[in-house]
């Protein structure tokens, strides 16, 4: 049944500009509420893979340096939107950069080109 549910949502989640789209789309399917909040937290995952995945490489070093240098969801310019900062350096590491995760719970990742940035704070 779930499983279900979620091929549905999936193939919304393709169809979707934006998390708002989305979200219309599941009401009016009527797949909000039989989702749930595990399924609509396993929707959310996707579309912050996706996001992050549809970055460039420039793009992708400019959001982590964002969050390494201590920004917030309340300041990002998507707000509570963006991609959180795990996932990012997630891509990082399957794009084959260098990423060490620290004992705190950050990482260290290198682009490329650039620094290094310590992204702090982070279940990585």
């Amino acid at each position: 049944m779930m499983d279900d549910l979620l091929g549905r949502a999936r193939a919304l989640l393709a169809q979707s500009a934006t998390w708002h789209d989305l979200r219309r789309r599941l009401d009016d399917a009527d797949l909000t509420y039989p989702l749930g909040v595990s399924g609509l937290g396993t929707l959310l995952a996707e579309w912050h893979d996706r996001e992050a995945a549809a970055l460039t490489d420039a793009a992708l070093a400019d959001e982590l340096a964002f969050w390494a240098e201590g920004g917030s969801f309340a300041s990002h310019l998507k707000g509570y939107s963006a991609t959180p900062p795990a996932i990012l350096i997630e891509q990082a590491r399957l794009r084959g950069w260098f990423v060490k995760p620290l004992g705190s719970g950050g990482a260290i990742v290198n682009a490329p080109t650039g620094r290094p940035l310590v992204v702090r704070g982070l279940v990585v």
